[in-house]
């Protein structure tokens, strides 16, 4: 099956917005299908990437990608005691969510 255009960004639903905002005490944060990051709170930040931007996740075309930072990323590398492991179940689920969704060009 062909890949078609992008499809249009996943975002967070207000309600859901509010529910992370409530979690204050709790790092949370919000992925869409592709592991980019839709929302996040300070804690959640500071838990997966406090080494960058607070505000990436409200730029939809510049949002941090948890799986592209596994591997590119030295300091999300750094995390892991078992990144081998970490890294086949970020392919796996990767391949899984592709499967699912063939029309999705920038998945595939």
């Amino acid at each position: 099956m062909t890949a078609t255009a992008p499809s249009k960004p996943d975002q967070a639903t207000p309600g859901t917005i509010r529910l992370l905002s409530a979690m204050a005490n709790v790092p949370t944060v919000i992925m869409g299908r592709r592991n980019e990051v839709l929302a996040w709170n300070p804690l959640g930040h500071l838990l997966v990437a406090g080494h960058t931007d607070l505000d990436a996740p409200s730029r939809p075309f510049d949002r941090p990608n948890l799986t592209r930072m596994l591997f590119l990323d030295p300091h999300t590398k750094d995390l892991y005691r078992n990144w081998r492991d970490e890294a086949s179940l970020a392919v796996a689920s990767l391949r899984f969510i592709a499967a699912q969704h063939q029309d999705d060009a920038e998945l595939t």
